[in-house]
């Protein structure tokens, strides 16, 4: 019997090498801190979080982030950013709704070519991109610099 493991959509890992961040992504939007912080403890469950991994779940409307992914506890998210702003030099769409029309395949694809401007050493400072604030200030930015991205394939999205 073959046992596979469930793994996020995206890894981050950072410039040692070990995973800084793992990223999952739901198309949907809507959704209250209770339903964010039950989803993101039962993925913990089922994914491997390691004990220094930050968690976040991209959403159509919020990015949502968690400092400590592993908790087993209902923990509502650390930090909450709109999406549409931040992805919005990588596709067309300008706000939630267009957003929600794409598929989770795109969305994921969209998001490891704005964690890559992220992970770069000529990433631009905080200063000049006041809405990503929060990565500086979470120390995600820290962990994820000079780091690389993965995204997983799902076979769900061939």
């Amino acid at each position: 019997m073959v046992i596979t493991r469930a793994r996020a959509d995206i890894e981050v890992r950072g410039a040692d090498g070990n995973i800084a961040l793992l990223v999952e992504i739901k198309g949907m939007k809507d959704q209250d801190d209770e339903w964010l912080a039950e989803y993101r403890r039962n993925l913990a469950e089922i994914i491997l979080v390691a004990p220094t991994a930050y968690f976040m779940i991209v959403m159509a409307d919020y990015m949502y982030l968690w400092k400590r992914g592993n908790s087993p506890d209902l923990d509502p998210p650390d930090y909450r950013a709109p999406t549409a702003p931040l992805l919005s030099d990588y596709a067309y769409a300008t706000d939630a709704e267009s957003l929600q029309s794409y598929t989770d395949s795109l969305i994921a694809g969209i998001v490891c070519f704005w964690l890559n401007t992220l992970v770069l050493p000529n990433m631009l400072r905080k200063e000049k991109l006041p809405e990503l604030e929060w990565v500086f200030e979470s120390g995600l930015y820290d962990r994820i610099r000079f780091g690389s991205v993965h995204r997983i394939e799902d076979p769900r999205w061939r």
